[in-house]
């Protein structure tokens, strides 16, 4: 045993280290010939308080007397009352932060001197409260940002201590990170996942082959592991670690295997020339619309107000650092001068609705209305009364339009709209209509846009020039996904889930009655409820009809888009009761309906449902802290189509939380490309593969934009600049270390994806945390890697190592360079006595002569002068 630790159970990294742990028997002895007998147990010096001291009192002396005499023992009978108690105040959350200051400016008034400390739930909460605080003068204020829960005062001593809950009611709550998996940069860090033998990759150089496993060959003097794809006709290609970071896989249609390119025949390159043409084409036509925008005058709100800081601290839990970057993103662009079109993304449940409510406060605080667009009547109805709840303290006017409301009162909420007095209307397609005429829009928020027929996204398009648009999407469709990430629209990502949220468990079945009465009685026995859902309006009566007799003794319900409103809205209103245990249902509920208490759904014929509809139905569970269960119920399995079995097996597959991204990239294996892009977009996607498409879309765009076509000398990025390094160690991950294929592929693609050195630190300390003490062939590894990423952002060209010398050849656009490297060399040479001489056949070319005893000594010493010569790099 080399070490004990505590370790997180979704990260696999360790929390703490520990010297000893003792873990107790199950059942203490007082006999002191026992094995565990009581006094070995307890530690000396310790106090031990018997809560129920009428359970022991038979034994109570007999144990005294077996235990050490500094061990003290304490009957809570025993307890004598303090002279002195603090008086708590418990908040019932109807104080107002404005009445709390008010409180705060009476006590300056009346003591001279008091002690006031504010507690708050997170550092963001103490920015808002210093900043109101700062606004009305108040300096005798102490803020600390460590929760407390409950407040209370000593006004004889001058001593006022409050919590966050004393104004608001606030629950402390936390949240749980999860690993990173997804990054905004570029949709091919989704790609660090498992790969198998059998996958297809693409490789940027040399087009799309089929991965054969890993195999370690001799390269570059000394023993090396590369990725073997093969290509057609049998060729083979060996992709050293180092270039993994050019692989990514293959997804296209899904429907047949792609075709394998041929090694050395040219057609890789005309391939890539061909998506580039149609690219330039797609892009003029994005930047248009983009360029539009930007030069389109909207409006530029203020920055946050008092009441927004009042507003946000009033938020019952704790925001997750990503819902804090995405509305600092969110208002940073609602303040810019031109209109924004932002996508936030985020799983269910994690938190995009509390976003879109600040943003839509914001608006409102400018004196502009806000359109908040949802897909179906049922979430208007939830949106409506979740706003209506947080907001319930400020004088803002919120309506919900939807056909669950009369005639009458419609028409009375489009003349208050038309007139100004609602500042927030939420509802389906309803609010697109004609006979809707906003007084002031300022924002409109759409929730899942991607549900949205083609004359509403036509309708979007005209908005987006003029006003705010904010869309909210748990699993957005590929070309939304896309749209965002090459950079014509702004994404923001929500990756943090709720503390104690877990995973649903998921589980494909036949109609089998008795899987099916286990999951339902399991739920109903802890006091939960259950979503039936079924695919068909005209036999959902007849199953409803079956399930009772299947659970007579439970009270079940049924409801469908078709029925009448009233009745749809009296049975939603029973179920959200709990007058309902089991609720068969159509796929209406799939959007945003949030009830904690029901964790078990059935979806019958799952097959019949799309991939993304899939996952929207499962996050219906799981929304509390309780663990859910998915059961997809699919009648002849064997009879499947290949495309429902894909989907059935990729729902089954992720899990995990914050799945939605990988879902949206199966969705166009499993859909096929052209159902999502169009005919002629597909047909380029499945010949290069879409992660190369979008990385070719992207390269258009960003030449566009440049005119770097029009440059004679554009210095590449550090990503794409290629540095030739010739590194004469053993460079692996030895199975002998991590004997896992898949585990070994993922740490060399994540170690090859990295862009700055502090990555890489941070993947040797995960890589030694998991496995241990890695050998030298993984130190080598991770320095080889380190400096190639110092010499890519230095534009050294080549570096080869020699006995006791570097040679290292220039770009003439390095940074270091003004005309020649030979001043830099100088000032090396005086700092750290490193001779030099230039190769007679290239004036960039340089070899460097240090001293060192071998090729490791020799590489620690050159990463050492790389991140000096960074430093004055950026100094």
């Amino acid at each position: 045993m080399t070490s004990i630790r505590y370790f997180d159970t979704e990260t696999q990294r360790s929390l703490k280290k520990l010297k000893n742990i003792v873990i107790h028997p199950e059942i203490i002895s007082l006999k002191a010939k026992e094995k565990y007998p009581l006094p070995r147990i307890i530690p000396t010096k310790s106090i031990i308080i018997f809560l129920h001291h009428d359970r022991y009192r038979d034994n109570y002396e007999k144990i005294q007397s077996l235990l050490p005499d500094k061990v003290k023992t304490i009957a809570v009978n025993d307890l004598q009352d303090p002279e002195y108690t603090l008086p708590f105040f418990i908040p019932n959350g109807k104080n107002r932060f404005s009445s709390f200051i008010k409180e705060i400016l009476e006590i300056e008034k009346k003591d001279r001197n008091p002690t006031i400390l504010i507690f708050s739930d997170t550092p963001t909460q103490s920015k808002h409260i210093q900043q109101i605080l700062k606004t009305r003068h108040i300096n005798t204020a102490q803020i600390i940002s460590n929760p407390l829960h409950e407040s209370f005062f000593i006004p004889e001593q001058g001593v006022y201590i409050f919590s966050t809950s004393y104004f608001s009611g606030k629950k402390i709550s936390t949240y749980r990170q999860l690993p990173k998996t997804v990054k905004e940069s570029y949709i091919e860090q989704i790609n660090l996942e498992n790969l198998t033998p059998g996958d297809y990759l693409v490789h940027s150089a040399y087009g799309i082959g089929k991965l054969q496993g890993l195999q370690k060959i001799y390269a570059f003097g000394a023993e090396r592991e590369c990725l073997v794809l093969e290509y057609r006709g049998g060729d083979k290609l060996y992709v050293p670690v180092e270039n993994f970071n050019q692989l990514n896989k293959y997804y296209g249609t899904g429907k047949t295997p792609p075709l394998l390119n041929k090694l050395g025949s040219g057609e890789w390159e005309r391939l890539k020339s061909a998506t580039r043409k149609t690219a330039e084409k797609i892009v003029r036509e994005l930047v248009e619309i983009y360029a539009k925008r930007l030069n389109s005058k909207g409006h530029s709100f203020s920055p946050d107000t008092e009441l927004q800081l009042e507003m946000e601290s009033e938020f019952a839990f704790e925001e997750t650092p990503d819902q804090i970057k995405a509305i600092e993103q969110i208002k940073e662009d609602m303040e810019k001068p031109y209109p924004m079109d932002r996508l936030l993304c985020g799983d269910v449940g994690f938190g995009k609705t509390e976003v879109a409510l600040r943003a839509a406060f914001k608006a409102v605080c400018d004196s502009k209305q806000v359109a908040f667009l949802v897909p179906t009547t049922i979430l208007a109805e939830q949106h409506y009364r979740t706003f209506k709840e947080r907001l319930k303290n400020y004088p803002i006017n919120i309506e919900v339009l939807s056909r669950f409301i009369p005639k009458d009162r419609q028409r009375k909420i489009i003349e208050k709209v038309k007139s100004g007095i609602i500042d927030i209307l939420i509802g389906t397609h309803r609010i697109l209509s004609k006979d809707i005429c906003f007084k002031n829009l300022g924002l409109l928020i759409i929730d899942e846009e991607q549900r949205f027929g083609v004359k509403q996204k036509e309708h979007f398009k005209k908005l987006r020039l003029n006003i705010d648009v904010l869309s909210l999407s748990a699993t957005p469709i590929p070309r939304t996904l896309y749209l965002s990430l090459i950079g014509a629209r702004d994404i923001s990502l929500i990756n943090t889930p709720p503390k104690f949220r877990h995973p649903i468990h998921t589980e494909i079945i036949n109609f089998d009655i008795e899987k099916i009465k286990d999951g339902v009685y399991r739920e109903i026995s802890r006091g939960g409820q259950i979503y039936f859902v079924h695919d068909r309006v005209n036999s959902i009566i007849s199953l409803t009809e079956k399930l009772k007799k299947i659970f007579p003794d439970l009270e079940i319900n049924f409801v469908h888009g078709q029925m009448p409103p009233r009745k749809i809205e009296d049975t939603m209103h029973k179920f959200i009761n709990r007058k309902v245990d089991l609720l068969v249902t159509t796929p209406i509920i799939e959007s945003g309906i949030d009830l904690p208490n029901v964790n078990t759904i059935f979806i019958n014929n799952a097959h019949n449902f799309g991939l993304s509809q899939l996952y929207q139905l499962r996050g219906r569970v799981g929304r509390g802290t309780r663990k859910a269960f998915a059961y997809l119920i699919v009648n002849k399995p064997s009879q499947l189509s290949e495309t429902a079995l894909k989907r059935l097996i990729a729902i089954k597959k992720f899990t995990a939380l914050g799945s939605g991204y990988q879902i949206a990239l199966k969705d166009i294996e499993v859909r096929g490309a052209g159902n999502v892009f169009g005919l002629e977009q597909s047909g380029h996607i499945n010949a290069i593969g879409y992660d190369m498409y979008i990385r070719i879309l992207k390269e258009a765009l960003e030449t566009y934009r440049t005119n770097s076509s029009k440059q004679k000398e554009k210095a590449p990025l550090e990503s794409e600049f290629e540095v030739d390094i010739s590194f004469p160690l053993p460079c692996l991950i030895p199975s002998s270390y991590i004997s896992n294929d898949s585990i070994r592929i993922f740490y060399y693609k994540k170690i090859s994806a990295a862009t700055e050195p502090e990555e890489i630190k941070f993947i040797f300390e995960d890589i030694r945390d998991k496995f241990g003490p890695p050998p030298s062939e993984v130190i080598n590894l991770l320095n080889l890697f380190t400096t190639r990423l110092l010499c890519q952002k230095l534009m050294f060209e080549k570096v080869s190592f020699r006995e006791n010398s570097v040679l290292v050849k220039f770009d003439r656009r390095s940074p270091l360079l003004n005309n020649h490297p030979l001043e830099i060399l100088k000032k090396l040479h005086s700092e750290t006595r490193i001779g030099f001489k230039f190769t007679p056949e290239d004036r960039y070319s340089v070899i460097l002569f240090i001293r060192k005893h071998n090729i490791k000594e020799l590489n620690e010493f050159l990463l050492k002068l790389l991140y000096n010569l960074n430093l004055k790099r950026v100094a």
